[in-house]
């Protein structure tokens, strides 16, 4: 738990890319270990790092469809192969669980949403990209851009296109406009607002959707299958996030910690 909330910070090697290499090499690791999305290039970069550092650095691939094998590759290369098996196990049931449901639900009966991000709330992430891969693996995206960024800031879109889109749901990154979507006089006019069919995605310790599109996007995944279809996803969200947040993160959530985070981000259901 909280001792790692103590470890340094020496930037990103990638993204950012302000890694501070000296800062690094002084911290004496044994490994480094990059995860995530291949890079074209990963293999030239993982050695230079350890031609800067002299410092081994490897690279491990950890995409939805295979973080399990990576947890299971770093619990036998950090020798806890017992917790990279129950955390591997866990992203493979969560998996297979969503897309075996949702290859039952045909295309053209999956709910229409946006994801929108951004100070004014007029980012979003187009489909068939990286970023977007577990929503729309659940619903049907409206944001349809030329050129859509690989970006997690995703596209800059404009409220003209938001109303002839015009989704079914809509969701808000935590520090965008979720606040104000109901008073602001253009985002009140659109069904999902109009509906009640709109939330804000919980952002602690990490976004749920993505940002950085990790493990936390399995959480995410969960989550929004039951905002979409709770008739069919009908396990309890509050122990679901507890499991999770215990699993992952070695965090004990309170009921009060998981009721303020989901404030935005909880069915209404109609009496």
């Amino acid at each position: 738990g909280s001792h790692y909330q103590e470890l340094p910070e020496i930037g990103q090697f990638f993204g950012s890319e302000d890694m501070n290499m000296e800062q690094l090499a002084a911290l004496e690791p044994q490994v480094v270990i990059d995860i995530g999305e291949p890079k074209d290039n990963i293999g030239a970069d993982m050695d230079a790092i350890t031609e800067q550092t002299g410092i081994p650095a490897i690279f491990i691939e950890a995409d939805l469809h295979n973080a399990a094998d990576a947890y299971r590759t770093l619990g036998s290369l950090l020798g806890k192969e017992e917790l990279g098996e129950r955390l591997g196990e866990y992203c493979d049931d969560v998996y297979t669980g969503v897309t075996e449901t949702m290859s039952e639900i045909a295309e053209d009966e999956r709910p229409t949403f946006a994801y929108l991000l951004g100070e004014t709330g007029l980012n979003a992430l187009a489909k068939d990209t990286y970023h977007s891969t577990i929503m729309d693996m659940l619903g049907t995206n409206v944001v349809d851009v030329d050129n859509p960024s690989s970006r997690g800031a995703g596209d800059e879109i404009n409220m003209e296109q938001l109303i002839l889109w015009d989704p079914e749901y809509i969701f808000f990154a935590s520090g965008s406009v979720y606040d104000d979507a109901a008073t602001d006089p253009s985002f009140s006019t659109l069904t999902a607002i109009k509906n009640d069919k709109y939330f804000e995605v919980p952002g602690q310790p990490y976004n749920w959707l993505g940002a950085p599109p990790s493990v936390n996007r399995y959480m995410g995944l969960q989550w929004m299958a039951h905002i979409l279809y709770p008739d069919i996803f009908t396990g309890n969200i509050e122990s679901i996030t507890t499991e999770y947040y215990e699993l992952f993160y070695d965090y004990e959530l309170s009921s009060e910690e998981y009721a303020e985070m989901m404030e935005n981000s909880v069915l209404v259901t109609v009496p």
